[in-house]
């Protein structure tokens, strides 16, 4: 959320703490302090962008949905990136990626991490609080993080702009 303040609400991982992170501060790039986890302790998690564009908001009904950071490149110059930093190298994480305008279909993201590229379509579901997998997120399943312990994701443009209104991460079981 563009707010900075943690807020509680549900999501396909499960529900728990959501951190917020300015959109100001992160603007242009930039990177979030320390998260904290879906009990609301602090972690060693980080995450920084590359972003060229900027933040939004839009009530949509939707706290962790209203805000989204975007840029307006085309899906080939791919030039918004987010890194995920401070995981355990060796361990395996299941990433729950958000992007969705929420205002209908075709306004979603597409992402991609290692060679996987996976997109959402726009949310098309008539009730706020239900997430729907390929409109609203994509998961990407057991993945890895590089030897200094981060995973990057590649954001693109499904229409006229990529958005990302946030990540889920939990352990792999």
């Amino acid at each position: 959320r563009n707010t900075g303040a943690t807020y509680t609400g549900n999501g396909p991982a499960g529900g728990g703490v959501w951190n917020g992170v300015p959109g100001p501060s992160v603007r242009g790039g930039g990177s979030s302090g320390p998260l904290v986890n879906s009990d609301g302790q602090a972690t060693c998690v980080t995450f920084s962008t590359t972003l060229p564009g900027g933040p939004y908001t839009a009530d949509v009904g939707n706290a962790l949905l209203n805000d989204y950071l975007f840029s307006n490149f085309d899906a080939q110059n791919h030039q918004f990136v987010i890194t995920i930093s401070g995981l355990t190298p060796g361990q395996r994480y299941d990433l729950y990626l958000f992007g969705t305008e929420r205002t209908g279909p075709n306004t979603g993201s597409e992402f991609r991490v290692g060679g996987e590229t996976k997109a959402t379509t726009g949310h098309q579901n008539a009730d706020p609080n239900t997430f729907v997998a390929g409109q609203d997120y994509v998961v990407f399943a057991s993945i890895a993080p590089s030897t200094s312990g981060q995973i990057a994701v590649d954001i693109g443009v499904v229409d006229f702009a990529d958005r990302f209104n946030g990540f889920q991460i939990k352990e792999s079981v």
